[in-house]
């Protein structure tokens, strides 16, 4: 399937899933799956729903960062998604994709390496899965590689995944892996290109069929929107102090101080936001930061969360 955008691809992945997903029962629950699924999204950017119930970009926001921080530490991630406590074990989520991307050995620098010295090259992969956490890890990572492909001044990404849960799984992981794409992209002074989803099995559990109708027959299609495009100019000094935002953050509050720089950066500042709002305790202090928005993208989201604070009030 060839889409412009995630909410395209989410309309498709699920309507498939419903009427022509075939009956399994695997360890986690019954479900419905699709074998050998193939989805396209030409415009990486428009990577985030713009549906109530699946734009997830706070907690897509906090994986992509764990991600980039390169640790598998529980703590971390939980304060974004808290069912990955029960991923872990002695204080790790052992299948984490950090320590492969960006641990010991910086696969992804690799890729970028590669890359620089051949533009054609065929060989900047990232291996995820590895052989030995079929025995070794509780939770077996699900995306088994990634392949960077530079052509004609654009910088293509193609994920492959041994499986996928289209209502939970699938909209985070084209989150982190386009905003990836982009990272490099941006190192390499190429374009933003295609972004081609592999999954040998794309499923959905039975448990999640009352979402997927809501998804499907009340909030309907939603009209694709893009996030805007990273700036190239010193991506790898804004990521840095982003990181560091983030635990400043996540550990002292809606309020922490932050690299005066990154916080006024057109980009980057909005970024930062996002992280506030997560933090924020009450629904007044996301009118504030709404109110510090350099784009208007995210304004569907914080007031989303502006909501969920009113209601647990």
């Amino acid at each position: 399937m060839r889409q412009e955008s995630l909410d395209d691809a989410l309309n498709d992945v699920f309507a498939g899933l419903r009427t022509g997903g075939e009956p399994i029962h695997p360890r986690k629950g019954p479900a419905r799956e699709i074998i050998g699924a193939s989805i396209e999204i030409s415009d990486p950017r428009s990577r985030v729903s713009r549906s109530q119930t699946r734009g997830r970009i706070f907690s897509a926001l906090g994986e992509l960062l764990w991600y980039l921080g390169g640790t598998d530490d529980v703590e971390m991630i939980s304060y974004y998604i808290p069912a990955y406590v029960h991923s872990a074990h002695e204080g790790r989520v052992e299948g984490g994709y950090g320590p492969r991307l960006f641990g010991v050995g910086a696969r992804l620098a690799d890729v970028v390496q590669i890359l620089r010295d051949n533009r054609d090259s065929r060989r900047a992969v990232v291996q995820i899965f590895d052989h030995a956490d079929l025995v070794n890890v509780a939770d077996v990572p699900c995306t088994t590689s990634m392949q960077f492909l530079s052509r004609g001044g654009e910088l293509n990404l193609v994920v492959s995944m041994r499986s996928n849960d289209a209502y939970l799984g699938f909209p985070h992981d084209v989150f982190a892996f386009t905003m990836l794409q982009e990272i490099v992209a941006c190192q390499l002074g190429l374009s933003l290109g295609r972004y081609v989803h592999f999954v040998g099995s794309m499923h959905i559990y039975e448990e999640n069929m009352a979402q997927i109708d809501r998804y499907l027959d009340v909030e309907g299609w939603q009209y694709p929107g893009a996030m805007p495009i990273m700036p190239p100019d010193r991506v790898d000094d804004f990521l840095s102090k982003l990181l560091s935002a983030e635990v400043a953050i996540r550990t002292s509050g809606s309020q922490a101080a932050v690299d005066p720089e990154l916080a006024s950066d057109s980009y980057w500042g909005d970024v930062v936001l996002l992280l506030r709002a997560v933090a924020a305790k009450r629904a007044e202090e996301i009118e504030a930061i709404e109110g510090q928005l350099t784009n208007s993208f995210y304004s569907p989201y914080l007031r989303d969360r502006r909501q969920q604070l009113e209601e647990s009030r």
